[in-house]
C-alpha cells in the first residue's frame, strides 16, 4: 500500500540552538527568496525565540515580521519559522506540493515554502493569517451561539478541494479495498482494544464491504497531508480555508502514499469528535458540516467521472476509520490520541458504532 519514501531513512538528530538573531540574519540572507525584498529596502526585521507548537510536540516555530519600503510606500511581510528534523525532506514535499497545485491550476490554499536551512533544521514560509478552523466549530456548534450558515459552504469547498487535491497527486500506483480490509484484519486478531467477540463484528461489517463492487477496484494512491485535521485548517477574512502542517506528509509512521480518502476519513473523524462535548454542542450543527465535507468531496468526484459514489464513500470511511482507530498505519490509535477534553466520550461512542457497522454518531 506504500511506495518507496523520503521518510524511510529519517533519523532524530539533536537539533543545534539557535538565536531568535540568528534567524532573522538568515532571513536577511534569504530575501531574494521572499518576494523578492530587496536588501536596501528593509527596515527591520524582528525576530523571535522558537518556542513548541504545543507541549505534545517536538517541533517549534515563530514569526518573523520584515518591515521594508517598496515604491516609497512601508510594507510589512510576517513569515513562519518552523524547526523540525530532517527539515530538507519536509521543505522538498512542501514545495512539491505548492508547484504541483499551481501546475494544475487548482487554487493552493497552502502556505508558500521559501527557503530552508539545513544547519539549524529550519523551514522558512509564507504566515498564514486567520481564525482556527477547530475554534470556529465549536463556537458554532454551541447551542447558545448563533449558526454560522456560512461554515457548511466552507466544509463543501473543502470537500471538493481535497477530491482536486487528490487527482492531482496521484502516485501512478493502486491499491484495493481489499488489500486494506486483510491487513486491518490481522491488525483485528492481535489487538487489545476490543474483545474477541467484538473483533468478530467488525470483522463481519468489514466482510460485507469486501464482497462488494468497490473492495475489488483499482483506486489510486495520492500523496496525502497525513494530519488533515481542524486545526491545521484556517478561516481567513475573506471566507477562504488554507491549511498548514504539511511536513506531516514525512511523518516516519505514516504512509507516503495512500488512499485520497484518507484524509477526507482524518477530518471527518475530527469532525464528529466535537460531540463529545453534547450536550453542549449541537448533534445536528457537526452532523450538517459533515454532510458538506462529504457532499462537496462526492460532487467533485463525480465532475472528474470519478466511479466513487455517496455509498462508496462511505464504505470507505467505514474501513478507514477502523484502520485510524487501531493506529494502523497512523502514529497512534485513535483511542490513544482522544483521551483528553472528554475524548473518550467519544471514542466510547465510536467504539460501538464500529461495532455496528457504521461511522455516524447519531
Amino acid at each position: 500500500m506504500s511506495g518507496n519514501s523520503p521518510n524511510e531513512n529519517m533519523v532524530t538528530p539533536k537539533l543545534p540552538d539557535v538565536k531568535a538573531t540568528q534567524v532573522a540574519e538568515l532571513v536577511r540572507e534569504n530575501l531574494e527568496s521572499i518576494d523578492s525584498i530587496n536588501e536596501q529596502d528593509i527596515v527591520t526585521i524582528t525576530g523571535a525565540e522558537l518556542n513548541k507548537q504545543n507541549k505534545y510536540s517536538n517541533r517549534s516555530g515563530a514569526a518573523i515580521n520584515i518591515e521594508y519600503m517598496r515604491e516609497g510606500l512601508p510594507k510589512n511581510k510576517k513569515i513562519w519559522v518552523k524547526r523540525l528534523v530532517n527539515s530538507k525532506i519536509a521543505f522538498d514535499e512542501m514545495n512539491w506540493v505548492y508547484k504541483t497545485l499551481q501546475s494544475n491550476n487548482i487554487e493552493a490554499p497552502v502556505p508558500q515554502p521559501y527557503f530552508c536551512d539545513d544547519d539549524y533544521n529550519l523551514i522558512f514560509l509564507n504566515m498564514i493569517s486567520g481564525a482556527n478552523l477547530k475554534d470556529v466549530v465549536f463556537k458554532h456548534s454551541l447551542l447558545i451561539s448563533k449558526s454560522n450558515n456560512n461554515l457548511q459552504a466552507v466544509f463543501h469547498d473543502i470537500g471538493r478541494w481535497l477530491a482536486s487535491y487528490n487527482m492531482s497527486t496521484a502516485t501512478g500506483n493502486t491499491t484495493t479495498l481489499s488489500e486494506i480490509i486483510s491487513a486491518i484484519s490481522v491488525e483485528l486478531d492481535d489487538n487489545n482494544h476490543f474483545s474477541e467477540d467484538e473483533s468478530k463484528l467488525i470483522k463481519k461489517n468489514l466482510d460485507n464491504i469486501g464482497v462488494l463492487p468497490i473492495a475489488k477496484q483499482k483506486l489510486p494512491l495520492v500523496r496525502p497531508h497525513n494530519d488533515f485535521t481542524l486545526r491545521n485548517l484556517f478561516l481567513r477574512e475573506d471566507g477562504s480555508f488554507c491549511i498548514i502542517d504539511w511536513d506531516a506528509m514525512v511523518h516516519p509512521q505514516f504512509l507516503y502514499e495512500t488512499l485520497g480518502e484518507w484524509d477526507l476519513a482524518a477530518l471527518f473523524i475530527n469532525l464528529q469528535s466535537m460531540l463529545r462535548f453534547y450536550p453542549v454542542t449541537s448533534k445536528s450543527r457537526i452532523h450538517a458540516l459533515c454532510e458538506a465535507l462529504l457532499s462537496g468531496y462526492e460532487q467533485e468526484n463525480i465532475q472528474f467521472s470519478n466511479v466513487l459514489s455517496r455509498k462508496s464513500i462511505d464504505n470507505l470511511l467505514y474501513v478507514l476509520t477502523v484502520q485510524y482507530y487501531l493506529g494502523l498505519n497512523s502514529d497512534r490509535p485513535m483511542y490513544v490520541i482522544y483521551h483528553r477534553n472528554f475524548g473518550s466520550r467519544y471514542i466510547r461512542k465510536l467504539r460501538k458504532n464500529l461495532i455496528k457497522g457504521t461511522v455516524y454518531i447519531s
